[in-house]
């Protein structure tokens, strides 16, 4: 949108002083003295831009990829013009999907229900525009619990040896109720470490032990987190809130 502001010409105020006013409305300076004589003599109002980038404003969602720019005009029509264009982030997209739960930092803990007869068969990671979602697939009856925390030194269970993980923090998981697939009759996810996406580095599968499915995820910094438990089917669900 544009806004043309007239400013009244100043007795005898030289171009200078014309300028100075136009910025110090605008509270930035870029002004331009002399120009290109006319046929009449006069010399021929001269055109500044400057361009700024604003900070981004809060908003509940984060930003889309495109951006908007406004321009605001302030001209002395005797002397020349001053444009200031200002480039602003465009608002959070108002259908962006909020994070399950409430998430953050704190350690989260569930126990089992049920027979205890799951495993976990999968593992899947996607980045949203206001989150960073983890599922863990799980067959077989009940449903699982969990045990998870922050830790930068994570160790695998039972043995004690450490995990290796890329990024600055890791966040260890327990899925409880989940004895040894092979006893179930359901084919087994494989020890290994999965892509990750956004803030998610990697998760890597370690171990099962007494029911419990262990995993190590890594992360690029320590996020607000959430976890639920979905059914039809079963999953355990971790989003990652962006800042």
């Amino acid at each position: 949108m544009k806004r043309h502001i007239l400013f009244p010409r100043p007795a005898r105020a030289p171009l200078a002083g014309a300028c100075a006013a136009a910025l110090a409305a605008f509270t930035l300076s870029a002004c331009g003295t002399g120009g290109t004589p006319g046929d009449d003599g006069n010399s021929a109002p001269e055109t500044v831009t400057t361009t700024v980038t604003a900070p981004t404003p809060d908003a509940p969602a984060a930003p889309s990829p495109e951006t908007t720019t406004a321009t605001t005009t302030a001209t002395d029509t005797d002397t020349g013009t001053v444009t200031v264009t200002v480039t602003v982030p465009p608002a959070a997209s108002p259908t962006a999907l909020p994070p399950l739960g409430n998430p953050d930092l704190a350690r989260k803990q569930k126990d089992p229900e049920g027979p205890w007869r799951l495993a976990v068969t999968g593992v899947r990671v996607a980045e949203h525009e206001r989150f960073d979602r983890l599922v863990f697939d799980l067959e077989g009856e009940g449903l699982p619990g969990w045990f998870i925390d922050y830790t930068e030194t994570p160790a695998q269970q039972a043995s004690g040896f450490p995990v290796e993980y890329e990024g600055a923090i890791a966040l260890q998981v327990s899925i409880v109720g989940t004895p040894y697939p092979f006893d179930l009759g359901i084919e087994p996810m494989e020890h290994t470490t999965v892509e990750g996406a956004g803030h998610v580095t990697g998760v890597t599968f370690t171990s099962i032990f007494e029911g419990h499915s262990e995993f190590v995820i890594g992360l690029e910094e320590k996020l607000p987190y959430s976890v639920s438990l979905l059914q039809n089917p079963t999953r355990v669900v971790i989003d990652f809130a962006h800042d």
